[in-house]
């Protein structure tokens, strides 16, 4: 029973120092940007912060997670070939031995983050956003599937663009979230969404 624990147990204890460690940095964060860019964009960092945190309280060394009995077969398996890829980075490849591709967490869900990206009809010049450390990036990440929907649309109108103009935005939403090439069905829809625009924007006919 002592073996069968111990596995979770450890995991709790790495997950949990993981994200403690974190914690002091996503203040320092917060703070940074508070004095710097102002206020307004702690709500959207501090979800960001809380759901990278629980990322990390979920986390556990994928080697506990493959000699764990309770672990899924084929998901085993597909640990197992993460392990023996990265093995193949680092001896073949000259690729660092770091920590990367070593945890491995359940999060029960179909995706660990899905980011929103936004441009003006007729636009291929992404909204970017920008924030202390990281620089300025052309999405924003979030760690529920609820607020993506609505923070496009906010974020578009937040924009100085006129209301004539407004009517002219198209949101476009895919089920695979930002992954759409790993998602077939999104893949096709993302596919045809860009032929359409390729072809209103088109002068030859």
């Amino acid at each position: 029973m002592t073996l069968r624990l111990w596995p979770r147990r450890r995991a709790a204890r790495w997950g949990l120092a993981s994200a403690l460690s974190l914690g002091g940095l996503v203040l320092a964060a917060l703070a940074t940007l508070c004095a710097t860019s102002g206020c307004s964009s702690i709500d959207y960092l501090g979800q960001s912060a809380s759901g990278h945190i629980r990322l990390l309280a979920a986390a556990r060394p994928v080697q506990d997670a493959i000699a764990d009995p309770t672990t899924p077969e084929a998901l085993r398996k597909r640990l197992e070939l993460t392990q023996r890829m990265r093995q193949f980075a680092v001896t073949e490849l000259h690729e660092p031995d770091n920590g990367s591709y070593r945890s491995y967490a359940d999060l029960k869900r179909s995706a660990a983050v899905w980011n929103v990206v936004a441009a003006p009809e007729l636009s291929l010049q992404l909204q970017t956003w920008c924030f202390p450390i990281v620089g300025c990036v052309g999405y924003r990440g979030y760690y529920d599937l609820a607020t993506p929907y609505y923070e496009g649309w906010y974020e578009m109108h937040q924009l100085q663009i006129p209301d004539s103009l407004q009517k002219n935005i198209q949101y476009h939403y895919y089920a695979s979230g930002h992954m759409v090439y790993a998602h077939q069905q999104s893949l096709k829809e993302m596919h045809d969404a860009v032929a359409g625009f390729i072809e209103q924007t088109s002068n030859v006919k």
